[in-house]
Parts: structure tokens; sequence; C-alpha cells
């Protein structure tokens, strides 16, 4: 089982009822056409929604990989806590850090794991981020 509880925190929204949940001001969104990335600069939201043959959505990319890893956890008898309770909404990150917080209270073996999966619109971004903070040392990295 292990002797920690993971706080699984997908980041951003998902999908309900067709739609996005992420706000577009955060262009946390990808859109591509013919494999080639379109650029949002150029073209309003509905036109890169209605012309686009794949389009990625971080916030359900997020979910997809947070449902896996759950999944995993599950398999193997290790405990883990999803801090957006399996919400499509777009929680605010305060909330999500609140609801993380609040489980510590009652259990200190837990480790914080945030999921964002970087969506981007330009073809310079590639790779993945990870941030963490250290409390005891107060070491902040950005890889």
């Amino acid at each position: 089982m292990g002797k920690y509880t993971w706080l699984i925190e997908p980041g951003h929204g998902g999908i309900i009822d067709g739609q996005y949940q992420t706000s577009t001001k955060w262009r946390k969104r990808s859109y591509f056409k013919n494999g080639e990335l379109l650029n949002p600069k150029k073209h309003n939201l509905e036109w890169l929604e209605a012309n686009n043959d794949l389009k990625y959505y971080e916030g359900v990319g997020n979910r997809g990989i947070a449902r896996h890893l759950m999944n995993l956890m599950e398999k193997h008898k290790v405990r883990y806590y999803d801090v957006t309770d399996g919400s499509q909404l777009d929680l605010s990150l305060k909330y999500r850090v609140d609801k993380a917080n609040e489980y510590y209270r009652t259990d200190k073996t837990c480790i914080y794991l945030s999921i964002h999966s970087d969506a981007f619109n330009v073809e310079s971004a590639q790779g993945f981020s990870v941030s963490c903070l250290l409390k005891k040392t107060d070491i902040r990295c950005n890889f």
C-alpha cells in the first residue's frame, strides 16, 4: 500500500455538455489542421473550433492522465485522494489547494501532485513542466 497518500490534482477544467470549462483567456488549448499548429492570433476561437482536425484541451488531457494514474493506484492499492472530487469544472487553484490542505490536516503523509500537460499555441513550445516547493528548505524549482 505504501506509506504516502497521493493528492491528485488535475489542473483546469474538463468538458460539460460539450463545452470546455477553462476560460479562453488562459488559452489552455491547442488546435491543429493537417498536422500544423493553428495560430490563435490569426483566428478567433469560433474559427479555430470549426476548422481543426485535432484539438487538445489541457484540462481534458490532465483528467485523462489523472484517471489513468488513479486506476493504477487502485490496482496496486496505493492510497490517493482526487482533490477535484471528479468534477469537470475549472476549479480555482485556491480551491484545489484548500482541499489538499484540508485533507493534509487529517493525514500528514501526503504528496501533492498537480498535473498540467501544457497545451500551447506557439510551435516553439515543447515538452512539459514540473513545479515543486519543498517546504522544509523553501527550495523552489521549475523544470
